[in-house]
Parts: structure tokens; sequence; C-alpha cells
């Protein structure tokens, strides 16, 4: 078999390794093999390697400047800030004079508005997608971001799902289980989600779910699995067992059907109306009881805890960042013990901080950064508040009916796009505010809870 249909075979399975392999020997023997070339900026942007996708693109671009589908690869490479934006439009209107039919050009276009946080111009485009192929599964996907960013649940969760199967969201299949339609009285498997914020957000939906479904076993983040036991509905068995070999269910129980988080949301989250916004997680007691003690030796004051960053590189994470140096003007309130809610490694800038502003910052890597949410979430429990970027922390308190707000760039998410939180009625959604007027809404929260306190 030809080496580069080889290539092309194994990269659409998901055979990364395998197709570069092939394409290395390929480039070994023509550094400008064109079509070799463009395979391997393929798979560097199926391993979020953009950076060496973008100069074999580029290169590319230069060798076959009259394939539409160069341009709309090296538009994926562009970075993702108002440059390379515009570097992506140029190179997918440019996909677009050379085929103005061309679907992968339409969708990105869409994702590009998206990004930009403009889901109306991104309708637009995924509308003439979606006449050309209304099957096309990545303007389908992108339809279902776009609609849940304009909070239209009912389409969004469905075209949402659509994408299962597919590289970016995998199929985890259970033998031979059919996908759940939402019948009443069987026993479903529901699979996590990608990341920690939405296994949590997520997780509202089985008390639903346990209403109507004989039994609903959780295989979700083993991280997570305490939290779940302790919280969810007697029905709902927690497996805890994502990402492990094998699913391991009590001998009673035999599953009917299988859906992802998302997907069991698509028959119980329609409206805005269907979000109660309620907690439906809880603290382990006792661990609440040790977090209590902690932190009122850490001295008299409100304990407010603060998460500052968030994300990875995939998850735009150039758009959930502060520093402790640019909240000082809030921080600088001695009234106030803080709390860091970092789940990842603060401790120099903590103390370089306090070393350079005087201002302390407890940070606590044996709660915050261990694998078992469990700790986390009982010291958030006992905090009076969290202030935070989108990040999972800012989910956990909603889950757990902790006020919190939320400190939302004017680049975010479909999460945080619209005005109002809807997963958690304790969350606070404060959009592109500076710090300074942040903390002129700080001052007036810790008055009257000041008060309130003084009174009780």
């Amino acid at each position: 078999m030809n080496r580069h249909i080889q290539a092309k075979e194994a990269y659409e399975r998901g055979e990364y390794e395998k197709a570069l392999n092939i394409v290395n020997d390929l480039l070994d023997e023509d550094p400008n093999d064109a079509p070799a070339l463009f395979l391997f900026g393929g798979i560097m942007i199926q391993t979020a390697k953009k950076g060496l996708a973008y100069n074999a693109f580029a290169r590319c671009a230069k060798m076959t400047p009259d394939r539409p589908e160069v341009w709309v690869n090296f538009a994926r490479c562009q970075t993702d800030d108002e440059e390379g934006w515009k570097a992506t439009r140029w190179c997918l209107e440019k996909a677009l004079e050379l085929n103005p039919d061309s679907l992968a050009a339409m969708a990105n276009m869409a994702s590009l508005e998206l990004q930009m946080c403009n889901p109306d111009a991104a309708m637009e485009w995924i509308d003439k997608c979606l006449e050309i192929d209304p099957d096309y599964v990545v303007g389908q996907s992108t339809k279902g971001f776009a609609c849940l960013m304009l909070q239209d649940w009912e389409e969004g969760w469905k075209n949402y799902h659509s994408m299962v199967g597919h590289a970016s969201r995998p199929d985890i299949q259970y033998g031979d289980l059919p996908m759940w339609d939402g019948t009443p009285g069987q026993t479903v498997i529901v699979n996590g989600e990608q990341g920690i914020g939405d296994e949590l957000i997520y997780s509202s939906v089985f008390e639903d779910m346990a209403k109507n479904c004989k039994y609903v076993i959780y295989d979700g983040m083993p991280r997570l699995k305490g939290l779940m036991e302790r919280s969810l509905p007697e029905n709902v068995i927690v497996a805890g067992s994502r990402w492990q070999a094998e699913l391991a269910l009590p001998s009673h129980v035999e599953p009917d059907a299988y859906i992802t988080q998302a997907g069991a949301l698509q028959y119980y989250r329609k409206r805005n109306e269907d979000f109660p916004g309620t907690p439906y997680l809880k603290a382990d007691s006792d661990m609440r009881k040790a977090m209590r003690g902690l932190l009122d030796s850490l001295g008299d004051g409100l304990k407010v805890g603060i998460a500052w960053t968030g994300g990875t590189k995939q998850s735009r994470k150039q758009f959930r960042q502060k520093t402790l140096e640019s909240m000082a003007h809030l921080l600088r309130d001695k009234d106030i013990q803080w709390v860091s809610l970092q789940y990842n490694d603060a401790s120099d800038e903590v103390a370089e901080f306090e070393k350079t502003r005087g201002i302390k910052v407890h940070h606590f890597p044996w709660i915050t950064e261990i694998k078992d949410y469990d700790l986390t979430a009982a010291l958030v429990s006992e905090l009076d508040l969290v202030i935070a970027v989108p990040t999972s922390v800012t989910q956990l308190a909603g889950a757990l009916g902790k006020e919190a707000w939320v400190m939302v760039p004017k680049i975010t998410g479909w999460l945080f796009h619209p005005k109002k939180y809807v997963w958690a009625n304790s969350v606070k959604l404060y959009r592109d505010i500076g710090i300074k007027d942040l903390t002129r809404s700080f001052k007036n929260w810790k008055a009257s809870k000041t008060e309130i306190k003084k009174a009780s």
C-alpha cells in the first residue's frame, strides 16, 4: 500500500505515533513532500503542538497555495489573541475564495467567532455550513457550543452530544450497550466529562435521573468518588473508575444503556427554569470540623478563599490568569484572612507576595494540591466567600451552595458568557471588572457580613 495512504489512514484512526513514523520516513527521503508535510501538520494539531503545526502549514501554503484545506489548517495554528484572530480570519477567507462551499472553512469561521465571544455571528456561519450538509458533525458540534453560549439549552446539548465518538470527545463504550435515549425505568451508566469542573456542574443531573431510572452508575473521576458517594441519591452507584481497566458493578445491577453526563442533560436541562440552582454536593462533616479548626487558627476576621489562575494551554488559560500583585488593591484588606485555593504549586508566588507587599495568603498544598477532592470541598464549605477566576473551584463552590464571585474576563467560554450563572444561585459573575471596582463591592459585602455575625 502507498505509504501516504497508510499514514493518512493511521491518522484518521487516531494512531498518531504510527502515522508520524511513516511521515517522518517520507520527509527523510524528501523534505519537500507536500502531502507528508500536510499530514505532519495535522498530527501536530491533534497532539497539541501548534507551533510545529504552524511551521508545517506555513511551508505547505507556500508550496501549494491553491489548496483550501491548507489554508483552513494554517488558520487553526494561529495564536489565540487579537493578532492571531486577524490571521485566522485572513486564512479562512483565503480558503473560501478557493472553495466557497468549504464546510471546514465555514465551521472554523464559526469557531473563530466563538473564540471572540460572538455567538450570534458564529450562528450565521453555522447556518451556512449546515444548509449545505445538515449532517456535518463539526458544524453540529460548533452549533452546540454557540447554542450553549446563547443559553439555547435544548439545541445546545443535542448538538454538543453529536460530537461523541470523535477525537475531542471519545466514545467510552461499555460492551454492546446502546446509547441511552431517555427511556425511564432503566439502569444507565453515565461516564464523566473531560474536566473536573464539567463533572462537578453536570453532576446536578443525577438527582433528576435518580427519580426516573432504576439505577444510575456514575463512571467518573476517582478523585471525586468520596464527594459523590456522600452526596448523590442512594440509587446512584458511584464507580469512580474512569480511565481504569474495568467497571466493577454490584452483582444485582445490570446496565441497559450508557450516556455521557452532558448527553444526559439534554433530557433534563432544556430551559433556564430547569436549573434548580440549589446545592447538591455535601462535604464530609469530620473534614469540615478539621477545616474549621484550621481556619480559626489563622486569626480573627472573615476567611475568604481566592484562586487567581485556572485552565490549561488547551482550555485558554491565558484568559483565566491573574497575579497576586494585580490583586493587591483587594488583598491589602488586613481584616481578612486570605486562603489560597490554587490547585497547583503557588508557594513561590505566595512567599514573594508576602515579602514585597507584607500581605499573607495562606496556602495549604496538602489540601488543594492532592488528588482527593474531599479536602478541598471541606475547606471551601467553611469559608465565608470564594473569589476566583473561571476555574473548577467556582463550580465546586456553587455545587456546595457556597457564595462565590467569579472574575469573568472579556474573553471567556460558553459557561461564563451569559449574564447569569444558571448552575448555582450562590455564584455571582463580575464581568470584565477592575480590581478597584471589585474591592468596592467587597467592602460592602464585608460590612454586611460583619453586621450579620455581630447580630448572631
